[in-house]
């Protein structure tokens, strides 16, 4: 009998409102668009990151956990000047980033995006020539 009594008592709440996510929340979300320097082969990640919006729809906060010092700073850089929906404020959204270098280096790297749900976000870039403007035969570089 309790049973029969507590089934419908459970259902009556109705179902439980949707969660806010990084991608129902975001309305113009700061990528970074190259990762940190490296060679090629070279993977980091997934950084979790933990943002929270304010009211204006502005960036209140971001922690980032995971990735060396340099990827924590360039993604709180970039994710810093995302925009949210009001609603949002307040609520801790999530999402990752990964970053990995691909193909030999060139001098004009470029990179790509992917997405894999519900929240991670892979930067693909292209490795860096070492030396973009080389010191040009025959001179020698200024002594200080």
């Amino acid at each position: 009998m309790i049973l029969r009594v507590a089934a419908p008592l459970l259902g009556a709440a109705g179902p439980e409102p949707p969660r806010e996510t990084i991608t129902s929340c975001a309305e113009d979300l700061q990528i970074p668009r190259h990762g940190p320097p490296g060679g090629v082969g070279d993977k980091m990640g997934p950084l979790i990151i933990k943002v929270v919006p304010d009211g204006t729809g502005r960036t209140r906060s971001v922690a980032v956990k995971g990735g060396s010092k340099a990827a924590a700073i360039l993604v709180r850089s970039w994710i810093s000047e995302s925009t949210f929906a009001s609603r949002c404020a307040g609520k801790q959204l999530f999402l990752q980033i990964s970053f990995i270098i691909e193909g030999p280096p060139i001098d004009y790297p470029f990179s790509w995006v992917t997405f894999q749900a519900p929240n991670h976000f892979i930067v693909h870039s292209r490795a860096r020539t070492p030396h973009i403007f080389p010191v040009p035969d025959g001179m020698e570089k200024e002594k200080k």
